[in-house]
């Protein structure tokens, strides 16, 4: 019994502490929504830079603040063309920043003009990212101001001694257009992504924004579902630590949302579920391509396509091994262009397209890939190229898709099998039977009146395996049988 009580008493011990560990989280995780956004030297030395445009005038330039304590503010002011302002920290000093009404993106003559910083030694960033837009009232801002445009943009770009935004906070709900274009890009020992919150995206919102990270191997959630042009475009693009995907909720997509996205993770495993089922032009285009240790393709249950869709999304996966089944009857422009380029592991493929006249909808889609395999192909379709660069691989095998359910495989017998001259159907309703061989061509078709029973007549055939299709009152079920 004292076991007993002792044991039920490390428990309620064990769920003190972690409920204590979790609250302590969250405290801290408060206090940084109410830092200012700091950057902490871990390193003596260590020259903060911070980078203004060129073509920005003194009353431009005049828009944020610096602090070393905390307490004592300085608008910067640059002299001469070079619009920089260094701060010298070394190991444990930091610098917090803030904006001073203005944001931090200025419109000139056209182009978009951004603020930067980075340092000349090893140093993390923390505190929460809007002080930059709203000087001291900043706790509890979650939106971009109106008429935002590429607001954090290559904020951190190219800092190279970056090594810690965990505690970075991005509060916003709903992102305002290019808002973390490029934000990170090209920061090599950044090893996680910050966390977000995004519900709405917008057109290039989080565009190239850890492209390049090569250190990275933690990516943040992506709950949105709903999509905006280029929004994910590059985003986590040459990242060749990162080894897993985050979930992508989304049904609804835009135009190049997920273009080239994980294009050269070199370690990513698997990929997301994509459970879209209308496309809009370019969405998949490259999303994978040279993943090559990619082993499995997600799910792709769309039926309606549209133009380059998934245009390059597999391509040079060179660990691939199993496909998607690609049911869309109707194919669009450049809808699989590339899309198993150097996939040499591929070996089955399941395409049950009905209409391949869409200018270049399976350009070089095979292109230097498994030289041997079996494409499963829609009973209807007679009319595929074989051994062409932009059809049916040259080596491979063609075979009729026998997909069935189970109240078609109870509703439709054949016997014998194998067939010795005529092979028995017996049905409901059978209205038509169509039979193929190996490599796909019709070698007889028969119109039925709705009859219950028929006789195939396989008597002057080759020797071989043939694709049975018989269209009943249950609808179109195939078998397969040895002749």
């Amino acid at each position: 019994m004292k076991k007993l009580y002792l044991i039920t008493f490390l428990l309620m011990v064990f769920a003190m502490t972690a409920t204590a560990q979790n609250k302590s989280k969250e405290i801290a995780k408060d206090d940084y929504l109410n830092s200012y956004l700091t950057v902490e030297s871990l390193a003596d030395n260590n020259t903060i830079k911070l980078y203004f445009p060129e073509h920005l005038n003194a009353e431009q330039l005049a828009w944020v603040a610096y602090s070393t304590d905390g307490n004592s503010w300085t608008i910067v002011e640059v002299d001469g063309t070079e619009k920089e302002k260094h701060i010298l920290l070394n190991q444990g000093e930091k610098v917090y920043l803030k904006g001073s009404g203005k944001q931090c993106d200025t419109l000139v003559d056209g182009y978009w003009y951004n603020f930067s910083l980075l340092g000349t030694a090893e140093h993390e960033v923390y505190g929460n990212i809007m002080s930059l837009l709203y000087g001291d009232d900043f706790a509890t801002q979650t939106a971009f101001p109106e008429g935002s445009t590429n607001t954090f943009g290559f904020l951190f770009f190219d800092d190279a001694y970056l090594v810690s935004a965990e505690n970075l906070m991005l509060p916003a709900t709903e992102l305002a257009p290019g808002c973390y274009y490029g934000m990170f890009a090209f920061c090599t020992a950044l090893p996680a992504a910050c966390e977000m919150h995004v519900t709405t995206v917008d057109r290039y919102s989080c565009y190239c924004m850890y492209y390049n990270c090569y250190a990275l191997a933690a990516a943040c959630e992506l709950p949105a579902t709903t999509m905006a042009p280029n929004c994910y475009g590059y985003m986590f693009a040459d990242c060749t630590a990162l080894t897993e995907a985050p979930a992508l909720p989304a049904t609804q997509l835009a135009d190049s949302c997920y273009y080239t996205m994980f294009a050269g993770c070199v370690s990513l495993t698997a990929a997301p579920e994509l459970s879209a089922t209308t496309l809009t032009r370019n969405c998949y285009e490259n999303m994978f391509y040279y993943c090559p240790s990619l082993i499995e393709a997600p799910e792709l249950p769309a039926t309606t396509l549209a133009d380059g869709c998934y245009k390059g999304m597999f391509g040079i996966c060179t660990s691939l091994t199993k496909a998607p089944e690609l049911r869309a009857p109707v194919l669009t422009e450049e809808c699989y262009s590339i899309m198993f380029e150097q996939c040499t592991e591929l070996h089955e493929l399941v395409c049950l397209a009905t209409d391949i006249s869409a200018e270049g909808c399976t350009s070089e889609w095979f292109i230097d890939g498994s030289t041997s395999g079996t494409f499963y192909k829609a009973p209807e379709m007679e009319d595929w190229p074989l051994n062409s660069i932009d059809g049916i691989p040259t080596g491979w095998t063609v075979a009729n898709y026998d997909g069935v359910d189970d109240q078609q495989d109870q509703e439709v017998a054949i016997y014998p099998n194998p067939v010795v001259d005529k092979l028995h159907i017996n049905g409901k309703n059978i209205q038509s039977v169509k039979v193929f061989d190996l490599n796909g061509r019709l070698v007889h078709s028969q119109d039925c009146d709705r009859v219950d029973q028929i006789e195939v007549d396989f008597q002057g055939c080759a020797e071989g395996v043939y694709t049975v299709s018989i269209q009943s009152e249950h609808g179109n079920a195939t078998r397969k049988v040895v002749y």
